[in-house]
């Protein structure tokens, strides 16, 4: 944040860095569900409501708190700002370090909450491969819920259903015998197509302002 440096380059390194630690700290051995507290365990145990697990319950809390933060605080509508105009929000007041630094914190957070929770469903950690691939099936999920690459559009529920609809698309095509070497070059394929449609609304959306502007 500090030193203006390509958000998605530090993700990805850091993304390396903190997995290369982690598998020396336990040193490349599996942690079994012997080591998981029994507090994190009880999160993916089933609730007297249909059964759903208790896990399911506290993604959607956390899906309404940040549906509560983004849509209904000042500092919500300065996150969008920000996304939409990263140059111009400074001239609207905005502190464009105060607010990037507080949403990468969030991610932060959230990513470890993640973390806790995959720890909790399956009982055990991998240090080799756990979470291996995520970043991009993350990525597609986003933008098959209509959150903009370049900033500035999104929302909560959209992200849902995107989490949902390749939550779906993931659970099917290995009973298609569909192998998973073909279902990274599909997520990327997503990321791409979501791409170029991206890149086609917002020109298209660019020819009708200066249409407007010129009548």
């Amino acid at each position: 944040t500090f030193f203006r440096l390509p958000a998605i380059i530090v993700t990805l390194g850091t993304l390396d860095l903190y997995r290369g630690l982690t598998y020396i700290i336990s040193d490349a051995k599996q942690i079994g569900r012997q080591f998981v507290p029994s507090t994190m365990k009880s999160m993916s145990q089933t609730s007297p409501i249909f059964g759903i697990p208790w896990i399911i319950f506290m993604s959607l809390g956390i899906a309404a708190l940040t549906y509560g933060f983004v849509m209904h605080t000042a500092v919500g509508r300065q996150v969008f700002a920000l996304g939409s105009n990263p140059v111009a929000a400074p001239l609207r007041g905005i502190n464009v370090t105060r607010v990037t630094l507080l949403v990468f914190s969030l991610s932060g957070a959230l990513s470890g909450l993640a973390g806790i929770m995959y720890a909790s469903r399956w009982g055990f950690v991998n240090p080799s491969n756990t979470g291996s691939g995520f970043e991009f099936q993350v990525i597609a999920a986003v933008v098959i819920g209509g959150v903009s690459i370049n900033g500035g559009s999104g929302s909560v529920l959209g992200t849902l259903l995107g989490v949902l609809l390749l939550g779906c698309v993931s659970a099917a095509l290995p009973l298609l015998g569909i192998p998973g070497t073909t279902q990274s070059a599909i997520y990327g394929a997503v990321i791409l197509m979501a791409l170029l449609i991206d890149r086609a609304v917002r020109q298209q959306g660019i020819k009708g302002l200066s249409s407007r502007v010129s009548a």
